[in-house]
């Protein structure tokens, strides 16, 4: 028996809105997951819940325009949140300050200073950390009181002005940075170097923790650092001493 005109069309018609709509089902499907397991990934806290996800940006990773503008900003933005708390901290030791030693140090940096150390500057992240929070504060706090040391020294001696830093006498002095990965270096190679960079920075900063001198100053970085993270209106904290026994 023959099929009407009609009902022959109309199935057609139907035949072909469900090849359509499966062509479009393919079409709009999300690509399978990636079960690469060896590739690097890090694991996000998102509403309660742990998502891993693949890392975006590796070693030999060649950034796009707008990954690298947004890399620039995100540097920037740190930098500049560095620099303010550590232009705080100064002017706070500056108006403590009573030598001539101790006001220069704490002096306040000048543009070009402040361009200087943007040209090495690295964030600290993505690092595993280690020790206690504490410990992490003071040596962040030795830091910065080094780098400043280091900065005033520079700025004395190019000015003709005695030395800051006595034993490096009217020389200057370098600052301490990261390693950048040169062109060509292997994993194995960058890893080692930022080991040893690791290794020297922390016997460093264990000098300066144990040098009077230093010491002292790194402790007022340290309580400036704890009045900055302290919620705002919070009654002081009497520090459980031998006083109070």
């Amino acid at each position: 028996m023959a099929r009407h005109p009609h009902n022959q069309s109309a199935e057609t018609a139907s035949m072909e809105t469900a090849n359509m709509e499966q062509t479009m089902e393919t079409a709009t499907a999300p690509p399978p997951a990636s079960t690469d397991e060896t590739a690097p990934s890090t694991t996000l806290k998102i509403a309660d819940i742990d998502v891993t996800v693949p890392l975006k940006f590796v070693p030999g990773h060649v950034l796009t325009d707008t990954q690298a503008r947004i890399l620039d900003a995100a540097y920037q933005r740190q930098f500049i949140n560095n620099q303010n708390a550590l232009a705080k901290a100064r002017t706070e030791r500056l108006a403590k300050a009573s030598t001539d030693a101790e006001r220069a140090v704490n002096a306040p940096l000048s543009a070009e200073d402040i361009a200087a150390l943007y040209a090495d500057y690295e964030p600290n992240v993505g690092r595993e950390a280690r020790g206690s929070t504490l410990d992490r504060l003071r040596a962040t706090a030795a830091w910065r009181v080094w780098s400043d040391t280091v900065v005033a020294h520079n700025k004395s001696v190019a000015m003709g002005g005695e030395p800051v830093i006595v034993r490096a006498g009217r020389g200057p002095v370098r600052l301490m940075t990261a390693p950048r990965r040169a062109k060509g270096t292997s994993d194995a190679a960058h890893e080692q170097a930022m080991a040893d960079f690791e290794s020297a920075k922390a016997a460093l900063i264990a000098k300066l923790l144990a040098t009077p001198v230093y010491a002292e100053r790194i402790q007022t970085v340290l309580d400036s650092m704890a009045a900055e993270k302290a919620p705002a209106g919070a009654a002081e904290v009497t520090v459980a001493g031998a006083d109070l026994i």
